[in-house]
């Protein structure tokens, strides 16, 4: 009587509709078989959106600086200095 005991367990056990071995399944991969740190990465949609917004604003005051006729050297003078 004592060996049915086990088989008897795994047989009759539920908890929340799940049976035993299934409870154990989860017991041993949240445990053992799994990280323990569990990373969160997000992205940042608003990211693309603003490098896009700074490059229009480069392309248009390289274009404005076109149309007056400026020359490479004052542009690229100028673009330095707006980085510092």
């Amino acid at each position: 009587m004592a060996i049915m005991m086990p088989f008897f367990m795994l047989a009759m056990y539920e908890r929340n509709g799940q049976h035993l071995e299934v409870r154990m399944r989860h017991f041993i991969e949240s445990t053992f078989l799994r990280p323990k740190k569990r990373l969160y990465k997000t992205s940042n949609p608003y990211k693309a959106l603003q490098v896009r917004i700074e490059a229009e604003k480069e392309i248009r005051e390289i274009l404005a600086s076109h149309a007056k006729g400026e020359n490479l050297k004052m542009r690229i003078q100028r673009a330095n200095k707006s980085k510092s």
